[in-house]
């Protein structure tokens, strides 16, 4: 299971389409909050203002569903804990054809 930010997902969302094609048992939760933060810190910290460091609406349920991958959206904090099970228990991606948001 991985835990990462918008970002850092899209920085590393090419192996989504490996995962897939090996059909891997890969849970990966994602949080949005729209911008590159380490690179906003790193650049503030060396230049004050930061540049370039948000970006707009992606729609990574799209994004993630594209090479194949089943996605669960968490919408609300009580559904946190289902939706986590249930991704946890669905076979490697790839391997089903369901779609769940």
């Amino acid at each position: 299971m991985g835990v990462v930010g918008d970002a850092g997902f899209l920085y590393s969302s090419m192996e989504l389409e490996t995962a897939v094609r090996l059909k891997l048992n890969i849970t990966v939760i994602v949080f949005r909050d729209g911008g590159y933060n380490m690179v906003a810190f790193q650049q503030g910290l060396a230049h004050g203002p930061t540049s370039g460091t948000e970006f707009g609406s992606q729609d990574l349920v799209k994004y993630a569903e594209s090479p194949g991958c089943v996605v669960l959206r968490v919408n609300t904090p009580d559904a946190l804990l289902p939706t986590l099970r249930k991704g946890l228990e669905t076979p490697g991606m790839g391997s089903s054809s369901e779609r769940a948001r």
